[in-house]
């Protein structure tokens, strides 16, 4: 995806990448270091303060691509990642994505 968005704008994709499956990773090293990544646009709204980032505009969309939610069984959900997870809901149902099997909050088991 990330290679696809730099080709469909005509851009040279990066000759050399970092994979990272933490969100909060990712952004750290590009708040941090000399890289570039997307991000949701939300991430310049309200009061974060981000004088690190700076966004650059692309004239096609971003491809779309999956979002998944993964939890272990048995644990409680905190209610930020509740809070999260209903706002993801929302917004797949208002562009009618489907979405199946959300997990609401559940108590450990003894």
């Amino acid at each position: 995806m990330f290679e696809q968005t730099f080709i469909a704008n005509r851009l040279e994709p990066p000759k050399s990448m970092i994979e990272c499956t933490s969100f909060a990773c990712a952004l750290a090293l590009v708040e941090n270091g000399d890289y570039v990544t997307l991000v949701p646009s939300q991430i310049f709204a309200g009061n974060r303060n981000t004088p690190s980032l700076a966004p650059v505009l692309l004239d096609a969309p971003m491809q779309p691509w999956q979002v998944v939610a993964i939890s272990r069984a048995r644990h409680e959900l905190s209610a930020v990642c509740l809070a999260f997870l209903a706002e993801l809901q929302k917004t797949a149902a208002k562009i009618d994505l489907p979405t199946s099997g959300a997990r609401r909050g559940t108590r450990p088991r003894p």
